[in-house]
Formats: C-alpha cells, sequence, structure tokens
C-alpha cells in the first residue's frame, strides 16, 4: 500500500515485481516522474522463493554458469557470462583490465563474487560460506579451491588481501 504526499492512495494486490513496477511505473508517469526502482529491488515471486530454496537443497541436481566482470559500475563494464570455471579462470587471468571479478550464477537465480582484483590488489570474498544458496555445495568448495590454486601463487604476483 502506498500513500503518496497528494493523498492518492492505491494497493497491489500481487507480489508479482515486474506488476508492482509496473504499477509505480504508470502512477510516477502520470505525476511526471520516472520510477528510480528497476524490478530487482520489487522482491521476489513465491516462485523465485522457491527457487531460491531448491538452490540450496543439497539433494537437487544444479546448473553453474561462471562469469567474468571487468570495469564494474563504469561506462567500461563488460560481463562475459556462461563460461565453464576453466574458462572463467583463463579469461580473468589474460585480462589486463583494472578491475575485474570472477564469480559463478547457480540455477540462474543465485550469484555471487568469488575473486577480485582492484588497484593492484586481489581479494578472495568468503560470501559464499555465508550464502544459503552456496555454503554446503562441495562444487562451489571445490571451485573456490581451484581458484585459490590458480590464483594465489607465487606465479599470479599479486597482494592477497580479504574480506
Amino acid at each position: 500500500m502506498y500513500r503518496n504526499t497528494t493523498g492518492f492512495r492505491y494497493e497491489t494486490l500481487t507480489d508479482d515485481p515486474a506488476v508492482k513496477k509496473a504499477v509505480d511505473d504508470i502512477l510516477l508517469d502520470v505525476a511526471g516522474e520516472e520510477n528510480p526502482r528497476r524490478t530487482c529491488n520489487y522482491g521476489l515471486t513465491e516462485a523465485g522463493k522457491q527457487a531460491l530454496r531448491d538452490a540450496a537443497d543439497p539433494s537437487k541436481p544444479h546448473t553453474y554458469s561462471w562469469f567474468v566482470m571487468t570495469d564494474c559500475n563504469t561506462s567500461k563494464e563488460q560481463i562475459h557470462r556462461a563460461l565453464t570455471l576453466d574458462g572463467a579462470i583463463q579469461l580473468y587471468q589474460d585480462s589486463d583490465r583494472p578491475e575485474k571479478r570472477l564469480g559463478v550464477t547457480k540455477d540462474e537465480i543465485a550469484t555471487v563474487d568469488l575473486v577480485r582484483f582492484l588497484d593492484g590488489e586481489q581479494v578472495f570474498f568468503e560470501d559464499h560460506k555465508k550464502l544459503e544458496s552456496f555454503r554446503d555445495d562441495p562444487v562451489i568448495a571445490d571451485a573456490v579451491e581451484t581458484l585459490h590454486q590458480e590464483l594465489d601463487g607465487p606465479e599470479a604476483g599479486l597482494e592477497m588481501g580479504g574480506l
């Protein structure tokens, strides 16, 4: 339910984020404004919440799509998706961009960054240990170990940090 300063009151009778955003878009457009919120800021549908629960279920089969992102939040940002782990590691190592990240999307719903290079420092993130979708996943644990082996050694020539 929403009531703005004009006193106009409305209620959107769905939890579907796309519908809720569309309603806000229409009403804000009538007022001559643009909606600053993206669909992802409206929350998940029940189907989305179930998909997250399924991604955390070790008894279900899962899919993994590795990615490398460079120059995050700049006009030069690039995202290379649908990579294998080996392909992502190679692309990450070959990139000379000043900022780059390597991460994974699981079951097309849950995403986590695993390592970032910025300002000459490489940082391995620990979020995968905290997020339910990744915490108890042996594929992710093995991948993190592989990343440390491939990116951590003296041949990497990088400083290590932690978050």
